[in-house]
């Protein structure tokens, strides 16, 4: 198996790092300025080889997707999480909002979860994790932590923001950042247009 190492744009705070997070509302977001001219930083593992997702699976609030490649066409939010993290907890008020607001738009969020204890192993704990928090965007158990290490991921969460096709061009470590993630998602969406 290869791995393509994916360089970091931003790190703030991720689960057991202590940073400055935003503590801005989800409801009450304010927009960012303009976002910076995305550069692309690599191309996501999957597409690269053309391979099913590693190792996902079961799915909740959505049928398998086979590859990214299954999503050509679409920008594509890969947030990787896990339910006993605090620092994911407090971020997925925020992906949520974004699935609701742009899912219509062109966005499709995947929360690729990836546990760091034993009891968050159990698809019925993730699934009532999922319930309990209102989240409806699709989410893939990676108990293997097989997707995980084909993206050289090391913290939770970690979201990555796919363009068309399929490159990183967004990586965010960490709580906040949130007014700058959306507007690199509204960006990209507009280049759909």
């Amino acid at each position: 198996m290869k791995y393509l190492l994916l360089p970091t744009v931003l790190i703030l705070s991720a689960c057991s790092v202590q940073g400055s997070a935003s503590q801005t509302s989800p409801k009450t977001a304010t927009p960012a300025p303009a976002p910076i001219q995305m550069e692309v930083q690599a191309t996501a593992p999957l597409l690269q080889n053309k391979s099913d997702f590693y190792g996902l699976g079961p799915w909740i609030n959505s049928e398998p997707i086979g590859s990214l490649d299954d999503l050509r066409g679409r920008i594509v939010l890969l947030e990787f999480w896990t339910f006993g993290c605090v620092n994911c907890a407090q971020s997925l008020p925020y992906v949520q909002q974004w699935h609701e607001k742009y899912k219509d738009q062109g966005l499709t969020i995947i929360g690729i979860h990836s546990p760091e204890f034993a009891y968050e192993r159990k698809f019925e704990n993730v699934q009532k994790s999922v319930e309990e928090k209102g989240l409806t965007f699709p989410i893939a158990l990676d108990n293997e932590f097989e997707t995980w290490r084909s993206f050289n991921n090391r913290f939770w969460p970690t979201l990555y923001l796919l363009n068309t096709e399929g490159e990183v061009v967004y990586k965010h470590t960490g709580q906040g950042n949130y007014e700058e993630t959306e507007a690199q998602i509204k960006a990209l969406l507009q280049t759909l247009e």
